[in-house]
């Protein structure tokens, strides 16, 4: 009788130790509507064409030799999923409690702040590109250049700046007024 529960509990601790394993992602395959990767466990087993579940509105592409759970259904080895991918390489870090990030290995950052602001960290050299209308619910205040696709704040001032009206009375020999008394600055 001890032998059959041996058995039965055996098989029942190996299904329960196989639930989740540690997976390191060998490949990524992001043509389909659900990813499928490669990984490696920790085990040293390799395991093919699993499907990696994401957030709903979150899609990443891990790189190789990024981390994550294998989670083996009804303790099953037949039927995996990938789920919780990170990658240490390039997580940044000194977060505090309650911040939010999306990540690159690119160096593009966007922080949901603990103070409430929002920070957008583009790659190294590269712009922050909107596609479509911004509208601004408050003031906007820029460090570098302003420009649109007529020119720069720099150079309307310096055509506001120097700018003069034919003057009414000639009497004084000017024929123009002088530049504005306040200058844009």
């Amino acid at each position: 009788m001890g032998s059959v529960i041996d058995k039965a509990l055996a098989s029942l601790r190996r299904r329960v130790r196989l639930l989740i394993l540690r997976a390191v992602v060998q490949l990524v395959d992001d043509s389909a509507g659900l990813q499928r990767v490669q990984v490696e466990t920790l085990a040293g087993r390799d395991h093919d064409s699993l499907t990696h579940l994401q957030p709903y509105g979150l899609s990443a592409v891990p790189e190789p030799g990024a981390e994550g759970l294998v989670l083996n259904i009804g303790g099953a080895t037949g039927h995996h999923v990938l789920i919780a991918v990170d990658d240490r390489r390039h997580r940044p870090t000194g977060g505090l409690p309650g911040e939010v990030r999306y990540y690159s290995r690119f160096g593009q950052l966007i922080e949901l702040k603990a103070d409430g602001s929002i920070a957008l960290t583009p790659a190294a050299g590269q712009p922050i590109v909107v596609n479509g209308d911004i509208t601004v619910n408050g003031n906007v205040v820029a460090t570098g250049e302003v420009s649109d696709a007529l020119g720069s704040l720099t150079e309307m001032r310096g055509v506001f700046n120097a700018h003069v009206h034919p003057e009414n009375d000639n009497a004084g020999g000017n024929p123009n007024t002088g530049a504005p008394l306040t200058p844009m600055a």
